[in-house]
């Protein structure tokens, strides 16, 4: 076998080593994210449960509004260096926007696009690398939004594909998670 086939071989071997890891961590991550909300009591309970479950394997900072009872529920890793002020008015910007929103400092994008870079000149000042804002929603309502910051200081500060394509699947679940609860205290009230 040549030099250059056996070198191939390897790196095959290796990228099919690396997604079933990778593959594996997602798997694992989703699991361990549904018992605690299947396990949860209270609303905040499934909220925060679920959240500290993806900090930091999915984002450095995570935080969902609902727009109902306007609260929020946030987790943050130790990688998340700025004030979580800085972090929630960044928030609080992204929001204004459309959902689903990305934002990568790094490439100068945002998407959709904004007419000017406000949204980049603050998260280069909180040190967030990118940032992702998706609906919660379920059954045509928006219930809220998901936002997730990765720091710059991260090796991997861009969110890839398969990390945006779990945070939305987290959102699904976060909204069916908010739905079950509201419905369960609309049940209650009119008991």
């Amino acid at each position: 076998m040549t030099t250059a086939l056996q070198t191939k071989k390897w790196n095959t071997t290796l990228n099919y080593i690396v997604g079933k890891k990778i593959a594996e961590q997602a798997l694992g991550f989703l699991t361990t994210a549904g018992e605690r909300i299947t396990a949860a009591s209270t609303l905040a309970e499934a909220m925060r449960g679920a959240l500290d479950e993806a900090t930091p394997f999915l984002a450095d900072w995570l935080s969902v509004r609902l727009t109902a009872s306007e609260t929020e529920y946030v987790s943050s890793s130790k990688g998340a260096t700025a004030s979580s002020e800085q972090y929630r008015e960044l928030a609080k910007l992204l929001a204004g926007g459309t959902a689903p929103l990305t934002l990568s400092v790094a490439s100068g994008e945002v998407s959709p696009e904004h007419p000017d870079g406000e949204l980049l000149r603050h998260a280069a000042a909180a040190g967030v690398g990118s940032a992702v804002v998706l609906p919660l929603v379920t059954n045509g309502n928006t219930l809220g939004l998901l936002t997730a910051f990765r720091v710059t200081a991260r090796t991997d500060s861009e969110f890839t594909d398969a990390a945006c394509r779990l945070l939305t699947d987290l959102a699904g679940r976060l909204a069916l998670v908010a739905a079950a609860f509201a419905s369960r205290a609309d049940g209650h009230e009119s008991a």
